[in-house]
């Protein structure tokens, strides 16, 4: 997926995960759509925009809406779950929500697909399991335990 000298980079993963799921709530997204989502200035929009399009991960016309081309929605998909299965390992390690949310999104952007892949294995094999593993209970305690320690 390079063009021209042009990779796809952090700033513009967020732009594709953006751009998916205000397409998820309003069928398409504006340049305001995603100013107001991102919080950013629209001409840096306009020139992520014009990157992505450069990429065919949107079709993009100026005055126009945006919507992610197929190569695009896959991108945004893959990112939701790898962001999915971070968040829900850092959770399972007692990590607090907000630092859960926080970290995820920015490991989503370099972590390995083979990693992504076997983290997710991890998640489903601890949510499927009928009652939760010992040693998973005893982690769970471990952590408590320090917890306590620091006070």
């Amino acid at each position: 997926m390079e063009d021209d000298g042009i990779k796809l980079t952090k700033a513009l993963e967020m732009y594709i995960k953006t751009i998916y799921q205000i397409e998820m709530e309003k069928g398409s997204a504006s340049v305001t759509d995603i100013t107001k989502e991102m919080g950013v200035t629209a001409p840096s929009v306009t020139d992520a925009l014009q990157r992505l399009d450069t990429l065919d991960m949107i079709k993009y016309e100026k005055y126009r809406s945006v919507n992610l081309t197929p190569d695009g929605k896959e991108k945004a998909v893959e990112l939701v779950c790898r962001f999915d299965s971070l968040k829900e390992f850092l959770l399972l390690m007692g990590i607090d929500e907000e630092t859960a949310h926080a970290d995820a999104c920015e490991i989503e952007h370099i972590v390995h697909p083979i990693t992504i892949d076997r983290l997710t294995k991890f998640v489903d094999f601890v949510k499927s399991t009928p009652e939760s593993p010992k040693w998973f209970g005893k982690f769970q305690s471990f952590l408590k335990k320090k917890r306590r320690a620091r006070k």
